[in-house]
């Protein structure tokens, strides 16, 4: 597999990430872009999830466009 970050934005203790990932898991290839939306709490990440859209992980973190 491989990672690329595309892009990272966020406001105090919340941002978000838009990520590329390719490569061939198993017999199965991908190639999908995703969203990871992260909260943080003294410089540790203590939350994170992964959305199919910008807008899903905004608001998850309380962020708008």
């Amino acid at each position: 597999m491989h990672w690329e970050v595309l892009n990272v934005r966020g406001l105090g203790d919340r941002g978000i990430a838009h990520i590329r990932m390719d490569g061939t898991l198993g017999e199965i290839s991908l190639d999908l872009t995703v969203w990871l939306a992260a909260r943080l709490s003294e410089g540790r990440v203590t939350w994170w999830s992964w959305y199919r859209t910008e807008q899903e992980a905004l608001e998850a973190v309380g962020l708008r466009e």
